[in-house]
C-alpha cells in the first residue's frame, strides 16, 4: 500500500502498484488503480516539462509506442482518450 499524496515509483514499484489484487475488493481495486496509473502517467507525459523538452519527449515517443499494445485495431490515443474521457478524433 502506497501512502497518500504524490508518488515517485520504480519500474517495479509501479508494476507491483497495477498488479496486485492482494485487496478486499480484488480486481475492482485493481482495475481503479491501473486507472489511476495511466492518468498518472498521461499528465507527466504531457506536462510542459516533458513536452517542452526535446531530450525528454522524443525519446519518450518513440520508445512508447513499441512498449504499449492496445490492441489490432486501437492506438496508444484510442487508450489515452479513454482514460481521460477526452472524445477521440476521427480517423486518428
Amino acid at each position: 500500500m502506497l501512502p497518500a499524496g504524490c508518488q515517485q515509483l520504480t519500474g517495479a514499484q509501479a508494476l507491483g502498484f497495477v498488479r496486485t489484487r492482494a485487496f478486499e475488493r480484488g480486481d475492482l481495486e485493481r482495475a481503479e488503480h491501473q486507472r489511476q496509473f495511466l492518468i498518472a502517467l498521461l499528465n507527466r507525459a504531457t506536462s510542459r516539462d516533458v513536452l517542452a523538452n526535446p531530450l525528454r519527449s522524443v525519446p519518450l515517443v518513440w520508445r512508447s509506442t513499441d512498449l504499449v499494445t492496445v490492441s489490432d485495431r486501437d492506438g496508444l490515443a484510442d487508450l489515452g482518450c479513454s482514460v481521460t474521457g477526452r472524445p477521440a478524433r476521427a480517423g486518428a
